[in-house]
């Protein structure tokens, strides 16, 4: 589980560590991450001062699959809020939950 780990510590980083999580664990084993849209990138590097990782919703199988990962599923957390959170302050529309199998 990486909830909001990605989104700070930036692409390179984000690529080794799906590269190693991938090499390292049991085939079949479920991996579980939230990321922002890629949108928002820049403008939250600039509130940080620090590089970000946001990547395309769209592309989010695509770049998962690359580094071992299959049985993808893409969430906008707008969807999860709306089914067990109502009552909570809403929440951006750039953030998302991904949870992915790695390839066995």
């Amino acid at each position: 589980i990486m909830e909001g780990l990605v989104t700070h510590i930036g692409e390179a980083a984000v690529d080794k560590l799906l590269r190693f999580i991938s090499s390292f664990s049991g085939k079949g084993s479920s991996m579980l991450s939230t990321y922002i849209h890629k949108g928002i990138v820049k403008e939250l590097a600039e509130i940080l001062k620090r590089s970000v990782f946001g990547i395309d919703p769209d592309q989010i199988e695509s770049f998962l699959g690359e580094r071992g990962f299959c049985q993808i599923n893409n969430t906008p957390i707008t969807r999860i809020q709306e089914r067990y959170c109502k009552e909570i302050t809403p929440i951006p529309e750039t953030y998302f939950i991904v949870d992915a199998v790695i390839k066995g």
